[in-house]
């Protein structure tokens, strides 16, 4: 299962699965999460089909809600920037 992307109920985010493995009688995974660009290791029973997690008439609000945090950063650091100088 790898290059897989599924849902990380641990991170509550999507990520990249690029190894599988079975310690101890536990599958773990190691996954890219983008939104960190962080590798991190997850039991493989953390993670969820991608699509299963993604509710159209809530994921439209969720969109909605990011790109306005991104904005809001975005004017932030640049009032921050501002007063460096």
């Amino acid at each position: 299962m790898q290059d897989v992307w599924q849902y990380s109920t641990v991170h509550n985010s999507a990520c990249k699965v690029i190894e599988e493995q079975t310690l101890w009688g536990q599958t773990v995974c190691r996954v890219w999460l983008p939104n960190q660009d962080a590798v991190v290791r997850v039991p493989r029973a953390a993670l969820r089909p991608l699509s299963a997690d993604l509710q159209p008439e809530i994921e439209v609000g969720r969109i909605a809600y990011v790109a306005a945090a991104a904005k809001v950063a975005e004017v932030l650091e640049g009032s921050t920037s501002a007063t460096e100088g």
